[in-house]
């Protein structure tokens, strides 16, 4: 039997258009970003102002609204003395061969390697340059806030 376009479209006209929609708001949505075209000049991604990271930089790391941070049920402990610090063993970050932990500074959460010198099973002793008081360690919900940072492409980064 000849191939028709006319009964092929008759019969998959549906689906079709139901997936060139889908399709398209996947395209618009999955990087999480707008485009802000500004006197027609080249247009260049930014965030949204409902969504959860407001910010990013290479130097600073990344800016969450308040509403993201409630939502996502994040804890904090304040870095008070001098290294080394005491925190719980649910800070840390495993990634590559490094360890982390979160750090909040001046509303700015950023990933930063720290060497552990005693570790317990719920505590650990940790050393860091990059810390100091009175920065904060994010010590509940960290899974979640590392899932929004890698969502946080370089391409964004100031």
């Amino acid at each position: 039997m000849p191939w028709k376009a006319e009964s092929l479209m008759k019969k998959y006209k549906r689906p079709i258009l139901i997936w060139a929609v889908f399709s398209g708001l996947v395209l618009l949505s999955a990087r999480g970003f707008c485009w802000d075209d500004d006197d027609e000049k080249e247009a260049r991604p930014t965030y949204p102002k409902e969504t959860a990271v407001t910010a990013v930089s290479t130097e600073n790391g990344f800016r969450l609204s308040e509403k993201a941070k409630k939502t996502l049920g994040l804890g904090f402990l304040k870095l008070d003395t001098q290294p080394p610090w005491k925190i719980p063993a649910e800070s840390l970050v495993v990634y590559q061969d490094h360890s982390g932990v979160y750090r909040l500074r001046d509303g700015w959460f950023k990933l930063v390697q720290v060497d552990v010198t005693y570790r317990s099973a719920s505590e650990l002793t940790i050393q860091c340059p990059d810390l100091k008081s009175p920065d904060e360690i994010v010590t509940q919900s960290v899974a979640h806030l590392r899932v929004a940072d890698l969502g946080t492409s370089e391409e964004f980064r100031e």
